[in-house]
């Protein structure tokens, strides 16, 4: 996406400004989006020694543009779709974190740890998947 240049004031210099987004304020766009999605349980760890968040951002160049690559590890409803809910996760996680960074994500790898039971009086249905119709 081209940048829009602000018009020069009198006597103002041209100066190249550059945003930097950490890989970490993408991590929790990422995750905040994970568990407010309706199906997503907690998120999982994303490596064999148990650390991590759930979330993996990996920045990339594509086409001389800053790109990000996203992997998530969750645990889901029990009785809900994983394959829809694995769809519907990945395109909000990419459209929100574009529309936030105005940076392209060129992937969404979305991983099923494992099932939960929903919680006992978490809402009147007893439990989160008749939120969302997967």
């Amino acid at each position: 996406m081209p940048e829009q240049k602000e018009p020069r004031r009198k006597g103002e210099k041209d100066v190249q400004r550059e945003l930097v987004i950490s890989p970490a304020i993408v991590v929790d766009i990422v995750r905040k989006e994970a568990l407010n999605t309706a199906g997503v349980v907690e998120l999982g760890t994303d490596s064999f020694i148990g650390r991590g968040k759930g979330v993996t951002v990996v920045e990339t160049t594509d086409k001389d543009e800053i790109a990000y690559k996203i992997e998530i590890h969750m645990y889901v409803e029990y009785g809900v779709n994983c394959r829809k809910l694995a769809e519907v996760l990945a395109g909000r996680v990419s459209r929100t974190v574009k529309q936030m960074t105005q940076r392209d994500v060129l992937e969404v790898a979305v991983h099923v740890e494992g099932i939960r039971e929903p919680v006992p009086g978490e809402d009147d249905e007893g439990g989160g998947a008749a939120v969302m119709d997967f």
